[in-house]
C-alpha cells in the first residue's frame, strides 16, 4: 500500500508541475504578445515626422517611395507598418532606387521625428540612345541610374550611342575594362583647349568622337588611357586641323584643312 501511495503523489506532483510549466508558458506568451502589440501599435512609436536632407534632384516622395520598400519587407516592418519608429533601421542603409547610393538614418526617440540623409549618385554625364533619342544619366563608374532630357554642348556631357543599344535603369553603358578610359577623356578633354559640340560613342570601334565648336574631330580609343595623348595635346597647335586621331596608343595622328 505505501508503495502505491508513493507512485500516486509522485503521479500528482509531476501533473502540478506540468500544469505550472504550461501556465508560465501561457502568461510568457501573453506577455510577448503584449510586447509585440505595444511595440507595433501603441501611439507611443507613431512618428510624428520624417525629415528628408541632402536630396538636390530627387523629390522626397520619391526618396519615401524606396524607404517604404525596405521598411515594409521587414518582418516587423510589414506589421506595425511605415509610421513606426520601431519599424524603422539605423544608420547607414541602400534602398531600391538606383539614382540613390544610400540614405542615413538617424532616429530622435523623443520627439518620434526620422531624420534621412540622401547620398545621391552623381550626375556625371548623360548617355543618349541615338536610335531613340531615349536619354539617361550616368555616374563615373557608367553606371545608368536616371531618366535625363536630350541635350548638346559643353555644359554637360552628351553621349549618343551609335548602337540601338537596350540600355535601362541599373545597368552600365560599357564593360568595366573600357569605362575608366571613357570617363577619363571626357573629364580631361577640356586641357586639350577645345569646346565640345557633339560625342558620339562607336562600339563596335570602341571609339569616342567628339566634334567640337569651330575645331577639329577628335578620335579616341577607349582601349586604353590616353593620359599621354591628352597631355601632348595641348603643346600642339592644331587649330588648323580637320581630324585628330588618337586611337593608337601614345600616338596622334592629325590632318589639316586643306
Amino acid at each position: 500500500m505505501d508503495i502505491y501511495s508513493d507512485k500516486k503523489k509522485i503521479s500528482k506532483s509531476r501533473r502540478a508541475l506540468r500544469i505550472k510549466i504550461y501556465f508560465a508558458f501561457l502568461l510568457l506568451a501573453l506577455l510577448l504578445l503584449g510586447i509585440f502589440y505595444l511595440a507595433a501599435y501603441s501611439p507611443l512609436f507613431k512618428i510624428k515626422d520624417i525629415l528628408i536632407e541632402n536630396n538636390k534632384f530627387l523629390t522626397n516622395e520619391e526618396v519615401l517611395i524606396g524607404l517604404k520598400q525596405n521598411v515594409l519587407s521587414a518582418s516587423f516592418g510589414g506589421q506595425a507598418g511605415f509610421e513606426n519608429l520601431l519599424a524603422w533601421p539605423s544608420g547607414q542603409i541602400e534602398i531600391p532606387n538606383p539614382a540613390i547610393l544610400n540614405v542615413n538614418i538617424e532616429k530622435e526617440w523623443l520627439k518620434r521625428i526620422i531624420k534621412v540623409e540622401v547620398n545621391e549618385r552623381e550626375r556625371f554625364a548623360i548617355w543618349c540612345n541615338s536610335q531613340t533619342s531615349i536619354c539617361y544619366w550616368i555616374d563615373k563608374q557608367g553606371f545608368v541610374f536616371a531618366d535625363a532630357p536630350v541635350t548638346e554642348g559643353s555644359l554637360v556631357f552628351t553621349i549618343f550611342d551609335s548602337r540601338d543599344s537596350n540600355l535601362f535603369l541599373g545597368s552600365k553603358v560599357e564593360e568595366d575594362r573600357f569605362v575608366g578610359n571613357l570617363i577619363f577623356i571626357l573629364e580631361n578633354f577640356y586641357k586639350t583647349g577645345f569646346e565640345v559640340k557633339k560625342i558620339i560613342f562607336y562600339d563596335s570601334l570602341k571609339e569616342l568622337h567628339i566634334s567640337t565648336i569651330e575645331g577639329p574631330l577628335f578620335r579616341f580609343s577607349v582601349r586604353f588611357d590616353s593620359l599621354k595623348n591628352i597631355s601632348s595635346i595641348k603643346n600642339l597647335d592644331l587649330k588648323n586641323a580637320e581630324y585628330i586621331d588618337v586611337t593608337v596608343d601614345d600616338k596622334i595622328f592629325y590632318k589639316n584643312k586643306k
